[in-house]
């Protein structure tokens, strides 16, 4: 990187960036639990370098494969449904979840889980994060989401 490139970086106030990663991008989507870890690994040294440059980066991320999947076949975004559960009880349990109840949890257990793989890679790579899972911060689904960070 040039000086002035470097210099101009360095004036931005204040030194903090928000980087989103996608869950399209951190996992295969098409594969329930998929994580994409080369992916993951080349992001880490992107943050270590933002680090290296005086940059505090939040980073969040997307549930691409370990979330999405389930959620949707439950309609977890919809809020609790005793309809949903009746509905899908009448049909082969996926992933043996046997309720919305079931599927929120273990969407979180995934999501705690794809957190632990990113934690991993980008240690890795020289890379230390301090995370603070959603379910802390946030509560309720649907129409009753609430949260405050």
């Amino acid at each position: 990187m040039s000086s002035s490139n470097k210099a101009s970086l360095e004036s931005l106030e204040p030194h903090r960036i928000v980087i989103k990663l996608g869950g399209g991008l951190i996992t295969n989507k098409q594969v329930l639990r998929k994580p994409r870890r080369e992916e993951i690994r080349k992001l880490g040294i992107v943050v270590g370098s933002l680090q290296q440059l005086g940059f505090a980066v939040v980073l969040v991320h997307g549930a691409g494969s370990f979330g999405h999947i389930l959620a949707k076949k439950w309609h977890l975004k919809d809020g609790r449904n005793s309809i949903v559960d009746t509905e899908q009880a009448k049909e082969t349990s996926f992933e043996g979840v046997a309720s919305q109840y079931e599927a929120r949890d273990i969407v979180r257990n995934d999501m705690k889980a794809l957190n632990g793989i990113i934690v991993e890679e980008f240690r890795g790579v020289g890379v230390e994060l301090q995370t603070i899972p959603a379910h802390e911060v946030f509560t309720e689904t649907g129409p009753d989401f609430k949260g405050d960070v």
